[in-house]
């Protein structure tokens, strides 16, 4: 003790939930109708979606495992009846944060920031084949256990004490796995209702 004053700490135990790590992926990739469709004339309508499939901490890095719903409605060649064109394109990323230990569980949602589609005409100027590029942003959540002391009494036997008392909040919840929150998210699936249209 200093100068006669006595403190009685005590370990608390909380669950810390770090601030989000964002990260912006770009990818692209070429989608082909088909040998047996006719090729596009005329696209009505485009749809991008993130799904994430997997997400882990290894080596103090998480690793997020994902798909990109891309959904064409065009209209082909000599016909006015729309085609629904669907592609997956998956993707891996590795993400590399201070603030990502082994001890973490983690979580992560996919936005779409952008979405192009680039109609490739061959040399025989049709359109059997479309590009895309898209920007997608990948959003890390972090929690994991931790503790710190506080102190929660304090004395002297020598000086007169005047010891002001604060309460504080620490909540310890059950951590899910990583495999468990992926599947509680809401699983984002493409289905375009069109009245009237079937996919050919």
């Amino acid at each position: 003790p200093d100068n006669n004053i006595f403190i009685k700490p005590c370990e608390v135990s909380f669950t810390e939930q770090c601030l989000p790590i964002t990260k912006s992926v770009f990818l692209e990739d070429e989608i082909s109708v088909g040998t047996n469709k006719q090729s596009i004339s005329k696209i009505l309508r485009s749809n991008a979606e993130v799904k994430i499939n997997e997400c882990k901490v290894i080596s103090n890095k998480v690793v997020v495992k994902g798909e990109l719903l891309v959904a064409i409605l065009y209209c082909p060649v000599q016909s006015m009846r729309p085609v629904l064109l669907e592609h997956v394109h998956g993707f891996s990323q590795i993400i590399d944060s201070d603030k990502i230990s082994d001890s973490c569980v983690c979580s992560a949602s996919g936005t779409v920031v952008s979405f192009e589609l680039h109609p490739k005409t061959s040399l025989d100027g049709e359109v059997k084949s479309v590009n895309f590029e898209s920007k997608v942003n990948i959003d890390l959540y972090l929690e994991k256990d931790t503790e710190c002391k506080v102190l929660t009494d304090a004395f002297s036997g020598t000086c007169k004490s005047d010891i002001e008392f604060s309460s504080i909040e620490a909540v310890k919840v059950k951590i899910l796995s990583a495999k468990k929150a992926l599947s509680l998210q809401t699983e984002v699936l493409l289905r375009y209702m069109i009245c009237g249209v079937k996919q050919q």
